[in-house]
């Protein structure tokens, strides 16, 4: 899916290449560096830099850990870009801008879903015919590209006629830009073959930096929701033009009939109907609550979930480039596995939920210092969202130890459940409660998805969810209670006082709870964290 330059992590990132590990192995949503992470866990599939002689796994091994490092930083950087950008933008577009454009990129990513065939870890994947390979996937990329170009101008044309003619020329414009995307995609995935990682890292910062500039520098000379458009289209020319000098070789698009039957055959299945959970699970709230209730509505509710999930994602970058190597090392040692797995479970749980508390408390001063007294709107809808940056971490990293275990039948079935709850109950609760309904949906279903998979990984690891999981909620909850206590008997200040009061209420509350049940668990936890962590 193409990315909004205004958010370079789209929330319709890849969770069913990721979560569901069809396509490749665990990986990270909607990132190239996700995308890199799904080759260093297989060194069986290791390749030398020129694609063609297969590398030996120590090589691989150590290569792909320094390209590990280099994927983590330029995430980083990019983290902060998105931080940046998004603290900007508020202040520059309007509600309905980013409203109209989220319901823009819905669409888009239903006409997109017949690029969604898993190609790009099929040519990852396939050691035979290296140079034919490269070719019948550039070649099946443009050609599903123009096939969502041109459904998604026939639902343009059907949008146009009953009206909303602005929304039909965005939806166009999204999808016209995944032809750049099919264009660079073949150039990306054979640099991650070849382990180039360093290389896909400068790409990806180089790429994203250029399209926030074109992104500030369209608002700023009043484009309004079309300098979103032109930040997207400069990222994803910035990302094709990069890959393809970064491989220094070209690729003419050519159509081998035996290899792109099997890249059909054994990825197009599996993945098409991960494609089509996630665009579900990820953006139908937004297709909710922007014909329900307006796209001004729609604007405030995608604002709140951006704030909601960054801090939260930034906890997840930071563990899975623990958890990912950890997890493959370790997927014949069930006790040992099961300890990795708890050690970054309960790290996430307490990180995320501390992160969400203090969030919650403190909603109305991060809201008016980040974005504005004319966000405030954006309050509500945030406070309902904060479960679902908790529990969305800890559902990622089941998918990562899921793979590791090749238990890859759990995450359809959660993901199966989690969209029929959103299809089911997300209409009248959008009807009746407006966008806390909603909100209170999404959390819903994805409460349902982690307690159905962390039910599942009871039968297969030695866990103890109640010594997990218990700690962090318990401290939350009185972190939680604290927290608001003291905000109502708070006088009248400046919201930077009122925001470093409340945070750091929250915090001591949260760690004097943590210390007092589990001190010698912290402690542990930490010093194994650091011998698992890979160093480059």
């Amino acid at each position: 899916m193409v990315a909004v330059a205004a958010e370079p992590e789209p929330r319709t990132d890849n969770m069913s290449e990721g979560i569901m590990g069809w396509e490749r192995r665990p990986d990270k949503p909607d990132t190239n560096a996700a995308d890199a992470e799904g080759v260093i866990l297989t060194p069986e599939r290791g390749m030398s830099p020129n694609g063609l002689i297969p590398a030996s796994p120590a090589s691989v091994g150590s290569r792909a850990l320094r390209g590990a490092a280099a994927m983590a930083v330029s995430q980083y950087g990019i983290i902060a870009l998105n931080f940046g950008l998004f603290v900007a933008l508020s202040r520059l577009l309007l509600p309905e801008d980013f409203g109209l454009v989220s319901l823009a990129t819905f669409y888009a990513g239903l006409a997109g879903l017949c690029r969604g065939l898993g190609l790009d870890g099929a040519l990852i994947h396939r050691q035979e015919e290296p140079e034919a390979t490269a070719a019948t996937h550039l070649f099946l990329q443009l050609v599903t590209a123009a096939l969502a170009l041109l459904i998604g101008s026939l639902m343009a044309a059907a949008l146009w006629f009953f009206g909303q003619s602005a929304l039909a020329l965005v939806l166009v414009a999204l999808c016209g830009i995944m032809l750049v995307d099919a264009a660079g995609s073949t150039a990306r995935s054979l640099l991650e073959k070849d382990l180039r990682f360093p290389v896909t890292a400068a790409i990806n910062v180089a790429a994203y930096v250029a399209g926030a500039a074109t992104t500030i520098l369209a608002a700023l000379s009043g484009w309004g929701l079309w300098s979103l458009v032109a930040g997207t289209a400069t990222t994803q020319l910035a990302l094709a033009g990069l890959a393809w000098a970064g491989l220094r070789r070209m690729v003419r698009p050519r159509r081998n009939r035996a290899i792109a039957a099997w890249m059909l055959r054994r990825w197009a299945p599996p993945m098409l109907a991960g494609s089509l959970l996630t665009t579900v699970l990820l953006q139908f709230d937004n297709f909710l609550v922007g014909n329900l209730l307006g796209l001004a509505l729609l604007g405030y509710y995608d604002r709140a979930y951006r704030l909601a999930t960054l801090p939260t994602g930034a906890i997840t970058h930071v563990l899975s480039r623990v958890a990912l190597p950890t997890y493959s090392a370790l997927q014949s040692d069930t006790s040992r596995l099961s300890r990795a797995f708890g050690l970054t479970a309960g790290l996430i749980a307490r990180g995320s939920a501390l992160l969400a508390v203090a969030t919650f408390v403190a909603a109305p001063e991060v809201v008016s210092i980040l974005m504005g007294e004319s966000w405030l709107p954006v309050v509500e809808p945030l406070r309902f969202l904060l479960g679902y940056a908790v529990l969305r971490p800890l559902y990622d990293d089941t998918g990562a130890v899921l793979a590791a275990l090749g238990r890859l039948d759990i995450m359809p079935t959660a993901m199966a459940v989690q969209a029929a709850i959103m299809i089911v109950l997300g209409p009248p609760s959008a009807f009746w409660w407006g966008v806390g309904g909603v909100a209170i949906c999404v959390n819903l279903a994805m409460l349902v998805g982690v307690a159905y998979v962390y039910a599942r990984l009871r039968g297969l690891l030695e866990l103890k969810l109640g010594s997990l999981l218990g700690p962090p909620a318990a401290a939350a909850l009185v972190a939680l209670a604290g927290g608001l206590a003291l905000s109502g008997a708070l006088p009248a200040l400046d919201p930077w006082a009122l925001l470093v009061v409340k945070v750091a209420a929250v915090g001591a509350l949260f760690g004097g709870v943590l210390l007092i049940l589990e001190r010698a668990r912290l402690l542990h936890d930490l010093r194994l964290l650091r011998r698992l962590a890979p160093t480059p």
